[in-house]
């Protein structure tokens, strides 16, 4: 596991975790909140996109709903309960901070730390974060999570979409990794609180990573239908496009 989620403690106060937990909570929370509301049905026609009300349907989108919030959500308790932990077990003269402390962590709050799970997962949710929100700005009303071409819609080649095709999905893999660094590496608090050592602690973990790593790869299998959309749409603009910027998601890479 400590190839994977590496567990060197790094010679630093665990207070200076604090701004990298907000920084990732915030990171997770803007790659997670749609930018613009649902296109229109005639919008989203060019991806073959077709109105359907059934109860499948519904239920699948509310459960998407209900996921993303949650998403969001236990980033920010995990950002709130390891910065409870850290300053309780920095400034222990506070009233009742050792019950804070066993009350999150158990015996173990001063493993609530700093180490370079840390370090690559939060400062990956955060700059994950801040190109999804260069890409919804630079897209402005053009960005739907849903596939579409809006009506007046024209090929934004600018800003993050210089470098890579498909920036904000560039940034669900940014975070995703992110997330499963810091929010389950060593250091953390589910780590050094023990609730990853019981059986439904380590299914929690694996089926948090397998969501997230689903997602990411069902979004990453967007990009050659989107260039083909695209390219139709907009053929000399986008083989224009295409020569300048040939990476779909990783620069110099894919």
């Amino acid at each position: 596991m400590s190839v994977w989620l590496p567990a060197t403690t790094l010679p630093l106060s665990p207070v200076v975790k604090i701004p990298l937990l907000f920084a990732g909570a915030a990171g997770m929370h803007v790659t997670f909140t749609p930018p613009n509301p649902t296109p229109e049905p005639d919008e989203a026609s060019k991806y073959g996109y077709k109105p359907s009300y059934t109860w499948f349907n519904i239920s699948r989108n509310l459960a998407t709903i209900t996921l993303t919030y949650f998403h969001q959500v236990l980033h920010w308790i995990n950002a709130v309960g390891e910065t409870a932990v850290i300053l309780a077990t920095a400034f222990p003269s506070t009233i009742e901070s050792g019950d804070i402390v066993h009350a999150l962590a158990g015996n173990s709050g001063a493993g609530v730390r700093i180490t370079t799970s840390s370090i690559i997962g939060f400062s990956l949710m955060a700059f994950g974060g801040l190109t999804r929100f260069l890409s919804y700005r630079e897209m402005g009303r053009l960005y739907t999570w849903e596939l579409s071409v809006k009506r007046g819609h024209h090929l934004v080649t600018t800003g993050p979409y210089s470098v890579v095709r498909h920036p904000g999905y560039s940034a669900i893999g940014l975070a995703t990794v992110g997330s499963i660094y810091g929010f389950l590496g060593p250091g953390s608090l589910l780590w050094e609180g023990g609730y990853l050592d019981s059986t439904s602690g380590k299914v929690f973990a694996g089926l948090w990573a397998f969501y997230q790593l689903a997602t990411t790869a069902k979004l990453w299998q967007r990009c050659p239908v989107e260039d083909r959309v695209l390219r139709e749409q907009f053929p000399e603009e986008w083989e224009a496009w295409a020569k300048k910027t040939p990476y779909k998601l990783i620069p110099f890479v894919y």
